[in-house]
């Protein structure tokens, strides 16, 4: 999806992570810490090649993401499994990795999808594989979950 944009969210709150901390550890490289945060192999190219555009000074392990702070001073980027956000700009995602998944917040910041992530259930290659069916409900008619019930039953 390509600038649409989701409900506000805020930003997280920077004064709980001061780079500063102890309780931080910082990783000698992005490759280090892409390793170490277990992001899939297949996605670590598109991530360097966003990260290189958007200008990293550092990378700090966080209890599920890299923290990367940027060498412009601008707000710090979340790397996940997935995803990336807090990109400041639609054009730091198409200079860097081309026309790809990404959304639009109403902050202003952007969201990137990696081509391995588990938005819809992609398998390790990152294809979607789609959603099963397993039948409608005649009463209520919600669709029946994996184990066979429904809202009524």
């Amino acid at each position: 999806m390509t600038g649409r944009f989701q409900e506000e969210i805020p930003l997280p709150d920077d004064d709980e992570d001061d780079e500063s901390s102890p309780r931080l550890r910082r990783f000698a490289s992005l490759s280090e810490a892409l390793r170490e945060t277990r992001v899939p192999l297949e996605n670590h190219d598109f991530v360097r090649l966003l990260m290189e555009r958007v200008g990293i000074d550092a990378y700090f392990a966080r209890a599920e993401f890299i923290k990367a702070v940027r060498a412009d001073g601008k707000h710090w980027v979340r790397i996940q499994y997935g995803f990336t956000q807090y990109l400041s700009a639609e054009q730091e995602i198409l200079d860097s990795v081309g026309d790809c998944d990404r959304d639009g917040w109403e902050d202003g910041t952007w969201h990137v999808w990696h081509p391995v992530n588990r938005k819809r259930g992609g398998d390790a290659a990152g294809r979607d594989i789609g959603v099963r069916d397993y039948g409608t409900c005649p009463v209520c008619f919600t669709h029946f979950s994996a184990a066979g019930t429904c809202l009524c039953l």
